[in-house]
């Protein structure tokens, strides 16, 4: 199966886990190694974290999943993203 590693970023709740053959084996927040409550940019420090603590490294990384970007019914739309739909 390999190794995964998910992240959760730019937005409030930022944070990376670490998926080893089918297992979870580490989840961390940024906020609990930044220390900035609900910080939403991207988790570097988590990512880090999670690979020291399975002893592996970027090159053993098989796969990333990344969470979608969701906007909250009624928010403004952006350029290039279609309207919602009821």
């Amino acid at each position: 199966m390999g190794v995964i590693l998910g992240i959760n970023a730019f937005h409030a709740g930022a944070a990376a886990a670490l998926v080893i053959d089918g297992k979870p084996v580490v989840a961390i927040a940024e906020e609990r190694l930044n220390r900035v409550k609900h910080h939403g940019g991207f988790p570097a420090q988590s990512i880090q974290r999670c690979l020291d603590y399975a002893g592996a490294a970027f090159s053993d990384i098989d796969a990333v999943a990344i969470q979608p970007v969701v906007e909250p019914r009624g928010a403004p739309r952006r350029a290039g993203r279609p309207a919602d739909k009821a």
